[in-house]
């Protein structure tokens, strides 16, 4: 009596989601979240609930409605043809429609349950015909059991009982079990779905819980995408190393469409393209080449040297391995093993061995006529000495660093038979002792400092050589004038050290002369020219740019005044002829200075002293002997030879004597008359500072003081400069002194090193000893190069 017809049940559809039920949400979730794995799984569940209780329904029906004739076996009653359709409404309150319909039916009753309901079963009422307890419980764990109420907040739609008859007995509600052939046609031949276990009758479900659980599964969802996801990355991290690339945007472009382009100019540019890759088409994209830099023995030599250069050029050992990979990059070439940290740290001894093979075959090549250059210094507490070969025109053998516990003649000697005699290993002589003795004939030349160190080391030095002539085969054959020669050592002093003494020699006398003219004792760091000379360039040179601000003020200032050459050397990083060059620059810029001064209140006590006279004769003499005595010397000791500087020595010291005769001359513009013309500019008669401190009507003090100084300068050059005077080595040379023309004037070789040396320790202070000394030999040797 009553038709299943007349029941209409909500169903849902795959393929257009429910509407959002934001009633229920949790106000931190958001639906847009949820991945669609998610949202296909929940449509998945929802479809075999409803597919159950349709099931179900149609199980009810049969029992309540014995007069209907049972078919065949095998056969299922005619089924009501379902018709999904779902209209999600604009609004979280709207509800869809969703009906059931025959078309034998006379009547229908519609149910619109709301999707913000929690339940899409009704609750029990004693007005339905069919009990809720009838129907089985719900098949998917978000519905709630059917014995629980709904919240009073949420109302639940009431179906109307059907009129056609008494509602059937317990019986007839349960005798047809699912095994029977009935129920199976009654199902359409196939068998029932296992309804999932629900939560005990009576005990309530809270909303929160049911909520926190589908977060809950959310989340494994979600850590199951990660997962994959790191997987994915992995791999594609090991396919781009295989390519030999580091990212995705790193790999060769694939000729293609580009993006669509709006403008009339963007598709013109893209046609012009498309046209130029029609002509010339890409090369398709190509993995690097791999070049091995190992084999059964380890790391190949181009790899050890290329380190080797690497550590020489300053590269950290932990960086040269990325180094070497991003030059192979650069060449389109992935390197297969690159050498680690310890690695590279095994291989600096090697520097050393490649030093002494380098320095052994030199000095074999060398046929004579070399110049020992050496120099000594303190670092730090340590005494080291460093002993250089110059074997011809610009050929400087550098023979490294040696730690000595004392600065004696003997022990410098030592040191250097030891350092030749450790080349033994890689030359050609039978004994150390023979490769010493070959090394000591093939020098012919000393050159060095005037102290008195040097001096015995010079004499220690050509008595063993002497003696070690002698012990040669054949000596005794030789006549005495090629005894003479071949024993004759030519001895010479760095003239660079004579210009950087001469400052101490002429501060004195004009120290001497500021205690007469102030009738009180001052000393050379309170005497006033020593004060300009030293407290201008603190503030206003480039290197007190870091500690004071007056440098850059300087320098705008010089801008706005428009002074040309206005840069003043520092004293920091100078050793030689820098006091009269800073002298003759204060001079020339003496009045910008003092209205400088006006703007910087720090530098108000330099104003007295360049207003004093005595300071300003002082400063004036010492640019002077920079102009026409210190500067030629400097520019005579590099640009010619011992011999061939010779006349020009003897040229200025003529002129300091006219000077003193007459002072006058030196205030003059007159410079020196060089008996035979320089190729090289020797003064400079036309720049500004010479303009700037010569003058035609000197003072008496400045005649006065300037004879003072140049008698001083005369006896001391005359004492320095004695083998170019008439009478000297140099003065006349024979045939054997002549050899000397090519030997430098010079020990810039030796003050180079120790300042290569003096670099690596600001740079690595923790560097060991033996590995500044490789590096050292290693650069200026260019033994890499070699």
């Amino acid at each position: 009596h009553f038709p299943f017809s007349s029941l209409s049940l909500p169903t849902y559809s795959l393929f257009t989601p429910p509407p959002t039920h934001t009633s229920l949400l949790p106000p931190h979730f958001s639906p847009g979240r949820e991945s669609e794995f998610v949202r296909k799984r929940a449509y998945d569940k929802v479809e075999k609930l409803l597919n159950t209780i349709f099931t179900v329904s149609e199980e009810v029906v049969a029992a309540a409605t014995p007069s209907v004739s049972t078919p065949a076996r095998g056969l299922s009653p005619p089924r009501p043809h379902l018709s999904v359709s779902l209209a999600l409404a604009a609004t979280p309150s709207s509800s869809n429609n969703i009906s059931l319909s025959d078309p034998a039916a006379a009547t229908a009753s519609t149910l619109t349950p709301s999707l913000n309901r929690v339940s899409l079963l009704s609750p029990p009422s004693t007005s339905h015909p069919f009990s809720a307890h009838s129907f089985p419980s719900p098949t998917h764990p978000s519905l709630p059991p059917p014995n629980q109420s709904v919240s009073p907040s949420v109302s639940s739609p009431s179906i109307s009982s059907p009129t056609n008859g008494p509602p059937p007995s317990k019986s007839a509600r349960t005798s047809i079990p699912a095994s029977t052939p009935r129920a199976r046609a009654a199902t359409g031949s196939r068998a029932r779905l296992r309804p999932p276990s629900t939560p005990a009758e009576g005990l309530p479900i809270d909303i929160t819980v049911y909520w926190k659980g589908k977060l809950a599964e959310k989340d494994k969802l979600l850590a199951i995408e990660r997962k994959q996801k790191h997987l994915l990355g992995k791999y594609l991290k090991i396919a781009l190393n295989h390519l030999g690339v580091d990212s995705v945007k790193e790999l060769p472009r694939i000729p293609g469409s580009g993006p669509p382009r709006d403008t009339v100019a963007g598709k013109e540019i893209q046609k012009l393209k498309r046209k130029l890759r029609q002509k010339n088409p890409l090369p398709a994209p190509v993995a690097p080449d791999i070049f091995e830099t190992k084999n059964t023995e380890g790391f190949i030599l181009p790899v050890k040297h290329a380190s080797l250069r690497l550590t020489a050029l300053g590269v950290p050992d932990d960086k040269q391995g990325e180094v070497m990979s991003i030059g192979a990059q650069m060449i389109g070439v992935r390197l297969s093993h690159t050498p680690s940290k310890t690695t590279v740290r095994s291989w600096v001894p090697a520097i050393t061995a490649l030093n002494r093979m380098h320095a052994a075959e030199k000095l074999e090549q060398c046929k004579g006529g070399a110049t020992l250059g050496r120099d000594e210094t303190t670092k730090k507490g340590d005494k080291i000495q460093q002993h250089v070969v110059v074997l011809g025109p610009n050929q400087v053998l550098f023979l490294g660093f040696t730690a000595v516990p004392d600065k004696s003649a003997l022990v410098s000697f030592d040191s250097f038979r030891a350092k030749i005699e450790s080349l033994f290993a890689f030359s050609s002589s039978s004994s150390p002792s023979q490769l010493f003795h070959s090394v000591m004939i093939k020098i012919k030349n000393l050159m060095s400092d005037r102290a008195s160190t040097e001096t015995l080391f010079n004499k220690i030095f050509k008595s063993v050589r002497d003696c070690f002539l002698e012990l040669r085969e054949g000596w005794e054959s030789l006549a005495s004038e090629e005894q003479e020669e071949a024993q004759s050592l030519c001895i010479h002093f760095c003239q660079l050290h004579a210009v950087a003494n001469l400052y101490g020699i002429v501060s004195g006398e004009l120290v001497d002369q500021e205690c007469e003219s102030r009738l009180h004792p001052v000393d050379s760091s309170s005497a006033g020219f020593a004060t300009v000379v030293r407290e201008i360039p603190r503030y206003l040179s480039t290197r007190s740019a870091g500690a004071h601000r007056e440098h850059k003020e300087w320098m705008e200032f010089m801008k706005l005044m428009g002074i040309q050459g206005g840069t003043i050397p520092s004293l920091a990083g100078h050793r030689f002829n820098i006091h009269f060059l800073i002298a003759a620059r204060v001079f020339s810029l003496r009045d910008h200075i003092k209205k400088f001064i006006e703007y910087a209140p720090t530098m108000a006590f330099l104003n007295d002293l360049l207003d004093d006279e005595l300071v300003l004769v002082q400063v004036q003499i010492l640019g002077l002997l920079d102009q026409k005595i210190t500067g030629p010397l400097w520019r005579i000791a590099e640009n010619v030879g011992v011999i061939e500087g010779a006349q020009y020595h003897r040229d200025i010291l003529a002129y300091i004597d006219d000077c003193i005769d007459s002072p006058a001359l030196f205030f003059s513009g007159e410079c020196p008359r060089m008996t035979t013309p320089p190729s090289f500019e020797l003064f400079k008669v036309d720049g500004t500072l010479f303009k700037a401190l010569v003058t035609n009507s000197p003072s008496s003090l400045a005649l006065e003081v300037s004879v003072r100084v140049l008698r001083a300068c005369a006896t001391y050059l005359r004492d320095v400069l004695s083998q170019s005077l008439p009478g000297g080595s140099y003065s006349n040379p024979s045939d054997s002194v002549a050899q000397c023309v090519q030997s430098p004037t010079t020990n810039r070789a030796a003050e180079s090193a120790f300042a290569f040396m003096d670099y690596l320790y600001r740079k690595t202070p923790n560097m060991r000893f033996f590995r500044r000394d490789a590096i050292t030999c290693f650069r200026l040797n260019h033994v890499g190069e070699w």
